[in-house]
């Protein structure tokens, strides 16, 4: 659980991206944020993701807060999906899942050494949630379209993470591709009880495509939140 309380981040002296934005986040559904401001998207990415602590308000991840001295447990935690990482065609889809290293050291790694038992157990449950199980050792360049995203995605489930996150996916992707993606992740986080995050710029897309909408204003001043699950529950 992710409970937002008043956090407000500034831009600058005088300037703020966002003030007094609330949201609470469950494992198991998918949370979109959608704001006319990328600005404003990537602050409150940013602020889930340890990489900036608010000035005003606190977040609290699993009823611990984000504080400077907490943000590198977080990020530890936290496995971003790298929507236009390359991969390498002739490899396999499990070497292409085992490829977390940081850019610069994954292929030195993948020729000087095995992976461990465990890592390539976890790369290919990985592989099995994003409905890839069923053959780890074709190559990459035997999958269709579709099927590399997947790879992209397994490579960050990979980690083991409890939140996983996704940004700017239609400005990434084409439409069609960014449902499809959304889509993906919104199963991923219900079968593996994930807190699975996601900012978009389409209002639209996100409340056709999210369980739990957070809208942030123009002027990041507050936020309003739609809960898909509720209405499905009252209709």
């Amino acid at each position: 659980m992710i409970e937002v309380l008043g956090i407000g981040i500034a831009d600058g002296a005088t300037d703020w991206l966002m003030r007094r934005v609330c949201a609470r986040i469950s494992p198991g559904a998918l949370t979109l944020v959608v704001s006319p401001r990328a600005q404003g998207r990537r602050a409150f990415l940013d602020a889930l993701a340890g990489r900036r602590v608010p000035q005003e308000g606190r977040v609290w991840v699993n009823g611990i807060p984000v504080t400077r001295e907490t943000a590198g447990w977080l990020r530890r935690r936290v496995a971003e999906v790298e929507l236009s990482a390359p991969l390498l065609e002739h490899r396999s889809l499990l070497w292409n899942t085992l490829a977390v290293a940081p850019r610069g050291l994954r292929t030195m790694r993948g020729c000087i050494r095995l992976p461990q038992p465990a890592a390539r157990r976890a790369a290919a449950a990985a592989l099995e949630s994003v409905e890839l199980g069923g053959d780890v050792g074709q190559p990459v360049s035997a999958l269709p379209g579709w099927g590399r995203m997947h790879v992209r995605i397994a490579r960050a489930l990979a980690r083991r993470p409890e939140c996983l996150l996704a940004r700017e996916v239609d400005l990434a992707l084409p439409a069609e591709e960014a449902q499809a993606v959304l889509t993906l992740l919104r199963g991923v986080a219900r079968r593996l009880s994930l807190m699975a995050i996601a900012s978009v710029e389409d209002e639209w897309l996100a409340h056709c495509a999210g369980d739990h909408v957070v809208t942030l204003d123009g002027c990041g001043l507050a936020s309003t939140a739609f809960d898909r699950r509720d209405s499905e529950i009252g209709a």
